[in-house]
Order: C-alpha cells, then structure tokens, then sequence
C-alpha cells in the first residue's frame, strides 16, 4: 500500500512541474478595430454604417445580396431597400485588410401591419366617424372606391368617415390599403332599417322528401318597427321572423318565437308553437339556443345574405328556419321538428 502511495505521489508531482513550464501564450490584437456601428435597419429601407480603424487600405463585402456596401474613407456605408417579407433578415459584412479580417452581424427588421378592423365596417345613413388603431414601420397607402367615404391616416390610426346616405337603399364601398406586400381592403356597409322596407326574393337551398339539398325561392316583404331597431321578415305562408337591427346589421337571433297555428278540431285539436331556429350548413347542426345569430353581410349591389358570425361555438350559423313545439316552452323535449328550412339564403330585388 505505501509503494503505491509513493508512485501516485510522484505522478501527481509530475503533472505539477509540467503545469509550471514557460511556455506563453500572447492574444494578438486585430489590425481592424470597429470604432462605431449601426447593424440594425428599418424595415422600410434603411442606410447605416460602420466606423473602423486600420493601418492599410480595407475592403468589405457582404454575403447576402440584399445589403449594399461602400466603403469610403474610415467607414463602410450599407443600404438596403425595403424587406417586404414579415421575417427579419440578416447576414455578415466580412472587412478585410492586408494581415486581418474580421465579420459584422448585421440585420433589417420585417414588415409589419396591423389594422384594427375585425370586420366589415357598419354605419347608419346618418354617417359617422369611427376610428381604428393602425400599426406599421412600411409606407401605408390607403384609398377608397366611394366619394361617400373619407379617410384619414395618422401615425397610428386610421378614420373612416361617412356623410349622410340620401338614397333609401343600402350602399357598400370599400376601403384598400397596401403596406409592403400586404394588399387588403375593409367594406364599409351604411344602411338603415328603412332602406329594407319592401319586398325582397329570397333564394336559398331546403331538403326535399329524398332527403337532396335543392334549390327554392321564397317572395318575402321587409318591415321595420318604428324606431327601426327591429325588422318583420314575413315569409312563406305568412310566416313571420323578427330580426335585430342596429348599427347596419341583421340579426336572425335563435328561439324567438314566430307564432303558432292549430290543426284538428275537438279534442283531435293540436296547436303548434313556432320559432326561429338557426342552421349549421355543413353539418345539417340546428339549435333555436337565443345565445346563437346569422349575420347579413351585404354586397356592392345592395342584396344580402346570411352568414356565420362566431356566436355559436364550434359550428357554423350561416342559415335559419322555423321550427315547430309542442309548447311555448322551447326544449328538447317540446321540440316537434323543423317547418321551413332556408339554407344559405340570400335576398336581393
């Protein structure tokens, strides 16, 4: 046991003479010191620079096309056009001098747009001004298609503004904006209640006896309550649904009664209650829940047609009906079946 203590001693003492030997290591300083840089530019298109110091004539150059060099005097001047891409870029400018060489990162931004308009954009013929929150480190050029609409774009928002409509119709614009490679527009629908009043057709899809998706058309009559925050859609067989109305938009809303009618006579007399239900499309889904609505959406002609809106989760609301109860109490237990089917309808005169 102690020879084999003595022997590792002696390594380890070994390995400390080797520890303590004289050889030196010195870190060169680079002949190309940066005195001074910018290696960040805009999005928009951008020229920066980076300041050096060297004994002898430098050259430069980068490995991406997209960044220009020049190199003049005891600076080398870098531009770049615009990066239409979302993603920020980056490459390394590599300066070279007679003995040395040394590289740069250096990165441009990515385009960036954010306009705060969800949807289309609701008015009434009275006109109005709502303003949205805008985003954006590109040049933004906005247009509309309508003398009826004005703009207005500041630095971080942009207004639409809509004069009175006169017309007793509804009317549509739109308003197109461009940043960078982002090419949209915002439709702009200014109606009232008014402007429906009339008769209209309506053409949508129902299930035949075959259980076959076919085509019908339905003459239906538009009437607005009066103070137009209400609308009576009165349909086949005088059937009538009562939409919502504000701000320019319509709403089928599920469960709202729709009447009743009896058949029979004596105590073979049945009455049956009526209600709006609304209708997933795709997957022949239908609730009458007052939690769920079909939106119009109008078009630059003026019709409409009803379309899903989110408000009823993990399906679709793009149609509605009238469904028939066994009680004025909607639920599953009252529920007798659908009476009138309206699939994807639009309405147009």
């Amino acid at each position: 046991m102690k020879k084999i203590f003595k022997i590792l001693v002696m390594s380890i003492t070994g390995i400390l003479f080797v520890s303590c030997g004289n050889d030196e290591y010195t870190n060169r300083t680079s002949s190309i010191q940066i005195t001074n840089a910018k290696t960040s530019l805009a999005a928009a298109g951008d020229t920066t620079a980076i300041a050096f110091s060297s004994a002898t004539k430098v050259t430069a150059h980068s490995n991406d096309s997209w960044l220009k060099l020049k190199v003049q005097d005891a600076k080398i001047e870098m531009y770049a056009d615009a990066n239409t891409s979302e993603n920020t870029r980056n490459t390394v400018v590599v300066i070279k001098n007679a003995s040395d060489s040394i590289i740069v990162n250096v990165s441009q931004y990515g385009a960036v747009f954010y306009l705060d308009v969800a949807d289309d954009v609701y008015t009434t013929d009275a006109g109005s001004t709502k303003t949205y929150k805008l985003k954006s480190n590109m040049p933004v050029t906005i247009s509309t298609n309508c003398n009826w609409i004005n703009l207005k774009k500041t630095n971080d928002s942009l207004s639409i503004t809509t004069s009175t409509n006169t017309t007793r119709k509804p009317r549509v614009g739109y308003v197109t904006y461009r940043s960078g490679t982002t090419l949209d527009s915002v439709k702009v629908v200014q109606c009232d209640a008014i402007d429906l009043d009339g008769k209209w057709t309506m053409a949508s899809k129902t299930i035949d006896d075959n259980n076959d998706l076919v085509p019908q058309y339905n003459k239906v009559t538009i009437t607005p309550n009066i103070d137009g925050t209400q609308i009576a859609i009165t349909i086949a067989a005088n059937r009538e649904l009562i939409a919502d109305f504000s701000d320019g938009k319509i709403k089928i809303v599920g469960g709202r009664p729709a009447g009743s009618f009896s058949s029979g006579s004596g105590t073979n007399k049945k009455t049956y209650y009526l209600s709006s239900i609304i209708l997933d499309s795709q997957n022949q889904d239908l609730t009458w829940s007052n939690f769920v609505t079909s939106t119009a959406r109008f078009s630059s002609d003026g019709s409409f047609e009803f379309a899903s809106d989110g408000s009823w989760d993990g399906y679709l609301s793009d149609s509605f009906g009238i469904g028939a109860f066994s009680s004025s109490t909607f639920s599953e237990s009252t529920w007798l079946g659908q009476l009138y089917l309206f699939i994807t309808p639009k309405f147009y005169r």
